[in-house]
């Protein structure tokens, strides 16, 4: 059976490791080809979807998130606000270094406990396993 901690704190670490080894791709791949990384950065999949800057923002906030709410880690200030490249690389680090905090005995156990958070005004209740 897989725990609480295996999906909500290794597997966000893999998603932001998997992120770091995007933007190290990207950046060597935007240096031999001279293009701005900049442009990698904003770039979109399709026109409806946040750019990959904001992707990785999400990603990483919401790592920040499970370790606030389920491994009383400490409250999530940052906004969700796009950011550049260095600021990506940042905030991918910042959020690692939160995760690799975190150990099984922190958050195993805490299935059935009662998680509050926001979404928009909105403050919502449920399990922490349904969170995950």
């Amino acid at each position: 059976m897989t725990s609480l901690y295996e999906v909500s704190i290794v597997l966000p670490t893999r998603i932001l490791k998997t992120e770091v080894t995007v933007l190290d791709k990207a950046e060597a791949w935007a240096k031999e080809n001279g293009v701005p990384m900049a442009d990698l950065v904003g770039a979109r999949l399709i026109d409806d979807m946040y750019p990959l800057s904001m992707q990785i923002v999400i990603t990483a906030l919401f790592a920040q998130k499970a370790v606030e709410l389920l491994a009383g880690g400490p409250k999530m200030a940052k906004p969700f606000q796009d950011c550049d490249l260095e600021g990506c690389r940042g905030l991918l680090a910042e959020s690692l270094a939160m995760l690799a905090e975190v150990k099984p005995e922190d958050v195993n156990g805490k299935e059935d406990e009662a998680v509050e958070f926001s979404i928009g005004r909105r403050t919502a209740k449920s399990k922490a396993v349904e969170c995950t």
